[in-house]
């Protein structure tokens, strides 16, 4: 009984550990859009810069 317990409380925990994970990650992708648009729209006077920018942000 002990055992099962504990398991399942780690289960909840991981599942919620990577439920903020999850949502970090979202948050973190929504910033980089923003950014990527704001460096297209700066980017239409240099293209190449942007694609730089762009693929370093890939990485």
């Amino acid at each position: 009984m002990k055992n099962t317990f504990s398991s399942d409380c780690q289960m909840i925990l991981k599942s919620k550990y990577f439920m903020v994970q999850r949502n970090k990650q979202c948050r973190r992708h929504a910033l980089n859009l923003e950014t990527m648009k704001k460096e297209k729209e700066k980017a239409h006077t240099k293209p190449i810069a942007w694609n730089l920018s762009y693929q370093l942000s890939l990485m």
